[in-house]
């Protein structure tokens, strides 16, 4: 028999953008801003991690696209902690990568600035633009780049993410969910047409202890940040559970687990099976993961 039960989507840790292990050192210089816009993000919820509370962008006459990130408690980065952004350049979450639809992720490491593109609905490391610098100070985190660089015209606007994550997998995201929209000129954003693309989704290999409840590792990324999940829990080919997670949001940065609670006499080798929806209805790929039960 099959038993349905619908618990919250529980959020497991930040999932690493793939970007080039080659990058280009930190250099200072920011120019005055023709346009500018400040965003805010709730702070505290960042554990050990770099906390942003702050997100600034701006751009001068010269083309010059400034991004500074403001942390929490001057902050200073070290070199367990990573910092960047993705920029969605078409302002349309159905092209680009599953990240929001950005195009583009810049990330800062240990002095270094990493780049990539979009290779479908994932990063693939490409090489930084000669524009590309980054200035790390006391509290703070600021990219510069072209804006013709990017394949950004000058009336043109893109939407931001900011992310950080630490050694011990704390980590921040601004904002919690989705994006912040940036004009480079006076005009408004286009209009987001029909959600035309799938969910991905990506089951991973999990244990848990019988009689205890286990935690089956999953993502399900959707470029509108909102998706439904159903996991189900096979031995061979029979079915054992059904888990279904509501419509809600959800960030294609972060891993997830479905809870299960698991019978007392289930021991040894099982798999589960993720599938997720968007709020159209369309529907991902299926994705299957080996589950180990002591």
């Amino acid at each position: 028999m099959r038993v349905t039960h619908n618990p919250a989507r529980e959020r497991r840790r930040l999932r690493a953008l793939p970007l080039s292990a080659v990058g280009a050192l930190v250099l200072a210089g920011a120019a005055g801003a023709a346009n500018s816009a400040s965003f805010t993000d709730r702070a505290g919820d960042a554990g050990r991690a770099p906390d942003i509370t702050e997100v600034d962008v701006s751009n001068d006459d010269s083309g010059t696209i400034t991004i500074r990130l403001t942390f929490a408690g001057d902050r200073t980065l070290g070199p367990a902690d990573e910092v960047g952004a993705v920029l969605d350049l078409d302002q349309n979450p159905d092209t680009g990568t599953v990240y929001y639809g950005s195009e583009v992720a810049l990330r800062f490491k240990g002095s270094m600035v990493r780049f990539a593109r979009a290779n479908g609905a994932q990063f693939a490391p490409a090489p930084p633009p000669a524009s590309l610098n980054a200035t790390s100070g006391v509290g703070s985190l600021t990219f510069s780049v072209s804006a013709a660089d990017l394949g950004l015209a000058p009336d043109a606007g893109f939407d931001i993410a900011a992310f950080s994550e630490t050694s011990n997998g704390d980590n921040d995201l601004a904002p919690d969910i989705r994006t912040f929209n940036y004009q480079l000129g006076s005009g408004p954003p286009p209009p987001v047409g029909a959600d035309t693309r799938a969910p991905v989704d990506r089951a991973f290999a999990s244990r848990g202890v019988h009689g205890k409840v286990a935690q089956l590792n999953y993502w399900a990324a959707d470029g509108r940040g909102v998706n439904a999940d159903t996991i189900r829990v096979y031995r061979h080919s029979r079915l054992l559970k059904t888990i279904r997670i509501s419509l809600g949001d959800a960030s294609p940065f972060y891993t997830y687990y479905a809870p299960w609670r698991v019978p007392r006499k289930i021991r040894g080798r099982l798999h589960f099976c993720v599938r997720s929806r968007d709020a159209t209805g369309n529907q991902s790929n299926l994705s299957c993961g080996r589950l180990v039960i002591r």
